[in-house]
């Protein structure tokens, strides 16, 4: 079972999505371990930041 919280961008930048995010409230992390899922989500915000803001150019050329 996956529960982690994944970005998917495509491969021209035009898409950029949130996957699992169901899958990862419901692993109760945010009960057990509160500090690790809210540097998760902050993770996953900030690459998603990038992600839209052509941030990862760089590494796909």
């Amino acid at each position: 079972e996956d529960l982690d919280l994944d970005l998917w961008r495509s491969a021209d930048g035009t898409d950029v999505r949130r996957l699992d995010e169901d899958e990862f409230a419901e692993s109760g992390l945010a009960d057990r371990d509160p500090g690790a899922a809210a540097a998760a989500v902050a993770a996953l915000d900030e690459l998603e930041r990038l992600a839209r803001r052509g941030g990862f150019t760089g590494l796909l050329e």
